[in-house]
């Protein structure tokens, strides 16, 4: 089975599951409310540990979910051990109508003026950070470099947040964005590719050489 998570024109996230033999999908009675306005843009990501040295069951990958609301907001989210199976989801009828299965990490309240568009996420193994470049409304193009840190049985969290954003690179909302890392010996280099309703396309690339921070 599969876990959905869709936006909505309100504050929440619906959540569905597959249903394999029907090849349908069911709505769960649960929402996430986050109360930041409509979610505009979602991406999931696992963030992988890499340590095959590791043989407690319990740290297990955690999955991050990164949200942009139109306000402006990003919303870095760390997806919980759920309360409930997804069977007993399907057969209970009073399951929470809120649910604490996304626990907020981080949140930049105004990562662009105006509404987060898109977003495009990367992790980085090596320095156990987490790469978010996002598109606004404003036309703006953000860089976001959360540093995390993994404690025991799965858990996590973020200790550093850094920023970097270009404003007016295109003259209306940004429609696409792509991130690519390029990880060399002693830098790395984040290259951002943005599609803007002005029907320009912009490349900005930053290098970071060490330090943590792209120039």
């Amino acid at each position: 089975e599969y876990l959905v998570l869709c936006g909505t024109s309100g504050t929440h996230l619906d959540c569905f599951v597959s249903q394999p033999s029907q090849r349908t999908l069911k709505k769960l009675p649960i929402q996430f409310d986050f109360g930041r306005g409509p979610v505009l843009a979602l991406q999931a990501t696992k963030l992988n540990r890499l340590n095959s040295m590791d043989t407690d069951t319990r740290n297990i990958d955690p999955v991050i979910v990164c949200l942009g609301t139109s306000s402006g907001s990003l919303l870095v989210c760390a997806a919980q051990e759920p309360l409930f199976s997804l069977n007993e989801m399907h057969q209970f009828a009073n399951v929470p109508p809120t649910s604490t299965f996304l626990k907020v990490l981080w949140e930049i309240e105004q990562a662009h003026h105006s509404g987060v568009n898109v977003l495009d996420v990367r992790w980085n193994t090596h320095h156990k950070r987490l790469y978010v470049a996002t598109g606004g409304d404003d036309g703006g193009v953000g860089l976001f470099v959360l540093q995390f840190e993994f404690g025991e049985s799965g858990a996590v969290s973020v200790v550093d947040c850094k920023n970097y954003r270009s404003d007016f690179v295109h003259s209306a909302g940004v429609r696409g964005i792509w991130l690519h890392l390029d990880q060399r010996e002693s830098s790395l280099t984040s290259t951002v590719v943005s599609a803007g309703m002005d029907q320009q396309l912009s490349v900005i690339r930053w290098i970071d050489v060490g330090t943590g921070i792209p120039f």
